[in-house]
């Protein structure tokens, strides 16, 4: 997986720092904490995994290595959960 976008298909709002998503595939409530809800603002259209990393690193000021890790694990929590895509 290199790009990843929201799917068109689901519903959010954004409240502060954390953005509530309605699934109705699954009938299910996600929520995203502030880091979540960054690589959820960043996925508009196709982006890369790249910019995401390189926007986190340098907003939170965190390691390259442990954010990779933490976003991949993100991102495939939400592409199970049918909130992106990848490609």
């Amino acid at each position: 997986m290199s790009f990843i976008k929201r799917n068109p298909h689901i519903a959010f709002r954004i409240f502060g720092k954390e953005t509530i998503i309605y699934s109705s595939l699954e009938n299910k409530i996600h929520c995203l904490n502030e880091i979540g809800t960054k690589v959820w603002e960043l996925s508009v259209g196709w982006v890369s995994l790249e910019k995401i990393l390189t926007y986190i690193c340098k907003e939170y000021d965190i390691k390259r290595g442990k954010a990779k890790a933490d976003i991949l694990n993100l991102i495939k929590k939400m592409k199970r959960a049918k909130l992106l895509l990848t490609k």
